[in-house]
């Protein structure tokens, strides 16, 4: 089972404390230690009559996240990071130099 850690790795805002860009990130990494980055990013227009508007300074990340996954689909965002862990796997193949192990 691989685990996967969402992050929002940038965010800015508006003059009048609105979000207008979130960057994310979904780390997949197997039992075995492969792990690989999936990123993203969303601009956003706000508007701060809306009844679901946050201020800046009041979000938190989950807030933001699930603002992400309406956005991205996570569970096959994470389908994604596992299919490229199984092929990054499959290609691995001889990780060594064959040169590297000549005496000199």
């Amino acid at each position: 089972m691989n685990t996967y850690t969402w992050k929002i790795t940038n965010l800015r805002s508006s003059d009048d404390g609105g979000v207008t860009f979130a960057k994310w990130s979904c780390d997949a990494v197997t039992f075995e230690g492969l792990s690989y980055t999936a990123e993203g990013h969303r601009e956003y227009t706000p508007t701060p009559s809306d009844a679901d508007y946050t201020p800046f300074q009041n979000l938190s990340e989950e807030e933001v996240l699930g603002w992400i996954w309406r956005y991205v689909n996570k569970e096959k965002m994470q389908e994604h990071c596992d299919a490229m862990l199984r092929y990054m796997a499959a290609s691995r193949g001889n990780e060594t130099i064959p040169w590297e192990n000549e005496d000199r």
